[in-house]
């Protein structure tokens, strides 16, 4: 059930001392009834991310009943950063050149 999933959830939080400083949300990209969208993350815990370095995740969401839930989450490759992440927020991508 939810309540149980949310007590075990807190529970290992808390065993792992997380901190999480920030976080931005990034628009999703929607095909069909899946979507991912991708998230940086500023956190620290003391086992994963001990030096609290930062993240860069994308969250895979399936639609169930009319509403978004997530499915998983996986951390970007290096590579893959820049194709889900723009590097300034809330800027526009530049013009195609003219011919």
């Amino acid at each position: 059930s939810k309540e149980v999933w949310v007590k075990d959830y807190q529970a290992m939080m808390s065993m792992a001392d997380v901190k999480i400083f920030d976080f931005k949300v990034y628009p999703g990209k929607i095909e069909g009834d899946k979507a991912r969208v991708p998230n940086v993350l500023e956190s620290q815990d003391r086992y994963v991310n001990t030096l609290g370095l930062t993240e860069h995740e994308l969250y895979t969401l399936v639609r169930e009943d009319g509403a978004w839930k997530v499915d998983s989450q996986i951390l970007l490759e290096p590579a893959e950063i820049a194709k889900w992440i723009p590097s300034k927020p809330n800027s526009a991508a530049p013009p195609p050149p003219s011919h």
